[in-house]
């Protein structure tokens, strides 16, 4: 017994050398490689001690010295962890899928196009469209430094022939705990869900409402900072952005804008401000515009309410319109369900050729008529969302569009506007539609 004592604590002794060597070895996070052979030399020196622990029988020496050993050990394993859990945290993978199919009872174009488009987000005839909800996305937040952190958002979307686009990509400094800046390609702060209004398992509906969610100049590059602060029970987020927007029509160099963002318990509310000068390349044309933007929403996992409106101000002596619109959204959850009604509506002031997405204005130089900027239409829209899991949702909608207006005669040329592009006053039109939304 004495000599398989002196055995033990031989190799008690080489275990606890070896383990202090361990202990004393620096890797670099980055060598996965020499992360993990520390790890494998931790764990084969605890399973040896506990073999010769239980061959040798038990004495306080004995015991005292295996406590230090697999002290040091868990230990050592702990700031491994930590290295290995530090070099997770360090890249960041996000990705979100939508699939979907809509049917409309019109061939019709319905909001805002894209630059390079000449068809709204909503391009439909009387088929099944199985692109028009369908996108796909990865975010990655690279943490450069403890104050740095690189931001970049690649997405892919049906309408789109699927072609990848750097939505996002910018760069953000943490000048202090709540206060931080950043400077690149970010989602212009227009809504409320402006920042996911490519995720669509962030908000209830299959896609937002259009009569509010209709702008081509979505992204914007140039400057914000961001300050939080705590009063009165909200968290408020102030930020204050400078930067142009362009598209292959128009360009508004130096906008300026300002949001309140504030939430508490089940509520949130979003409040923007925008100034600049929107040029038209193809005519020179330009309107002085102010944007006026607010929404509040309230969801306790009972009752659920969102209602935003917006109102772009042009100067009058621009081709611009005033454009007025709204929604607002009610629902009720019943378990993993989610039914909900929205009611909108959208109307512009008269002025010709708007070229606020500067498609009317390359209308009438291609001598296709006077495009009028003066229209009007509301919505209904029911719908129901089934979540089946935190990750993983299916939404279908039934949505009529009524009381497409025209003014003084004059038809209703929506798709220049975000509207309809071949309805005559007072048609309606009908949409079918399923979604799949998924975050990973």
């Amino acid at each position: 017994m004495i000599n398989n004592h002196t055995r033990l604590l031989f190799a008690l002794s080489l275990a606890s050398t070896s383990i202090t060597s361990l202990a004393n070895t620096e890797c670099d996070p980055k060598d996965q490689q020499c992360v993990y052979q520390q790890l494998k030399e931790v764990k084969k020196e605890l399973e040896e001690l506990k073999k010769q622990s239980s061959k040798t029988g038990s004495s306080e020496i004995i015991e005292k010295k295996i406590a230090k050993a697999t002290e040091k050990s868990e230990h050592k394993i702990s700031r491994i962890e930590s290295q290995l859990n530090q070099e997770k945290e360090r890249l960041k993978i996000r990705g979100f899928l939508s699939a979907g199919l809509v049917k409309g009872t019109e061939d019709v174009s319905w909001g805002l196009p894209k630059s390079g488009e000449t068809k709204g987000p909503l391009d439909l005839d009387n088929d099944i469209n199985f692109k028009t909800d369908s996108t796909l996305g990865l975010q990655l937040d690279l943490r450069i430094s403890d104050r740095t952190t690189a931001v970049a958002q690649l997405v892919s979307r049906g309408p789109e022939n699927y072609s990848t686009q750097a939505e996002w990509v910018f760069m953000k400094f943490e000048v202090q705990k709540n206060l931080n800046i950043r400077a690149g390609r970010m989602r212009n702060p227009y809504y409320l869900f402006s920042e996911s209004i490519e995720v669509g398992y962030t908000y209830p509906w299959v896609r937002p409402p259009l009569d509010v969610y209709r702008t081509d100049f979505a992204a914007i590059i140039g400057t914000d900072l961001l300050y939080e602060m705590n009063f009165l029970g909200w968290t408020h987020t102030v930020q204050i952005l400078r930067g142009d927007v362009e598209n292959e029509y128009a360009h508004a160099p130096g906008t300026k804008r300002i949001t309140l963002e504030s939430s508490h318990g089940p509520w949130r509310t979003k409040f923007m401000h925008s100034y600049g000068k929107t040029e038209i390349k193809s005519i020179g044309a330009s309107s002085v515009t102010k944007a006026y933007i607010g929404g509040i929403m309230y969801d306790d996992l009972d009752w659920l309410a969102i209602a935003e409106f917006s109102r772009f101000d042009a100067s009058n002596e621009g081709p611009v319109p005033t454009i007025d619109a709204w929604y607002t959204t009610f629902g009720y959850h019943i378990g993993r369900w989610l039914p909900n009604i929205t009611f909108s509506k959208f109307e512009t002031t008269e002025r010709n050729d708007h070229p606020f997405a500067a498609i009317a204005v390359l209308a009438v130089a291609a001598g296709e008529g006077n495009r009028t900027a003066q229209e009007a239409n509301s919505s209904i829209t029911l719908g129901l969302r089934y979540d089946i899991s935190t990750q993983l949702c299916v939404k279908t909608e039934y949505q009529r569009v009524i009381d497409v207006e025209e003014v003084d005669g004059i038809k209703s040329n929506g798709a220049y506007l975000g509207g309809f592009d071949t309805l005559d006053a007072g048609d309606d039109i009908e949409f079918y539609s399923i979604a799949v939304d998924m975050i990973f």
